[in-house]
């Protein structure tokens, strides 16, 4: 006999075995009373009788906040977007559609979603922001999926935005933080930086980055995701150039 791992099996296919995992979502009111529920889940298909699975939910006497707890961030959706269909075209009607049904599916399941580049401020030659185009739509989209974070990159990110592209950096954060302070966001706000850097280059060029951010915008936060001991004690220490 061969296995039944959908894989090695010997049988013809329809006569094959799969496992069909399957994921249920039970959106439980906030007003809803404590106490147990049940109910039973009825699966059907075709050629085949019905299958039914008892379900049984425990509601507890408390609900959670509207917005969550645990800060998330799983970057942009742009790439993936593009990837996953590529029938849509960026910055079109359909596609904008498209981005804001992943930003309610990840808004349901507590995640944060990421800021559309379409919602973001524009920004002048020097640097600083004008955000009297895209305000409504971004104080929307913060509130509508209650944002956990806000991440801002800096200008020129791959081309040295600590030396050459400095003085446009200092305008553009200094602009982006009055803007969210102004509105009561900046606890929202956090300069991400290089991702895990590995070496000595990686570490001086984090630790120069995190000076420019907290010398223009006392205040904002840095974001690393790297372990807070260096793989190498030579390369020194992020604390005090990483806030989170």
């Amino acid at each position: 006999m061969g296995s039944t791992d959908g894989f090695n099996d010997e049988r013809p296919v329809h006569e094959q075995c799969f496992d069909q995992p399957f994921w249920i979502d039970v959106t439980v009111p906030k007003d809803a009373a404590p106490g147990e529920y049940s109910g039973v889940v009825t699966i059907s298909m075709k050629d085949q009788r019905p299958a039914t699975v008892p379900v049984t939910l425990i509601v507890w006497d408390f609900a959670l906040p509207d917005t969550p707890s645990l800060r998330t961030n799983f970057g942009g959706l742009g790439r993936r977007l593009l990837t996953g269909h590529p029938g849509f075209k960026p910055d079109t009607v359909p596609y904008r559609a498209l981005e804001r049904r992943y930003a309610e599916a990840m808004a349901a399941h507590r995640l944060c979603p990421p800021v559309p580049v379409y919602l973001r401020p524009r920004i002048g030659p020097d640097g600083t922001i004008d955000p009297k185009e895209t305000h409504a739509g971004l104080k929307e989209w913060i509130e509508t999926f209650r944002l956990t974070g806000l991440p801002i990159v800096l200008l020129r990110d791959d081309d040295d935005p600590a030396g050459k592209h400095r003085a446009g950096n200092v305008k553009f954060l200094q602009s982006t933080w009055a803007y969210l302070k102004q509105h009561g966001w900046e606890k929202l706000a956090y300069v991400p930086m290089h991702d895990e850097p590995n070496d000595q280059k990686g570490y001086d060029e984090t630790r120069r980055r995190a000076k420019l951010v907290h010398e223009a915008a006392p205040g904002l936060k840095v974001f690393c995701t790297e372990q807070p001991a260096p793989q190498d004690a030579s390369w020194g220490t992020l604390v005090g150039s990483v806030d989170i």
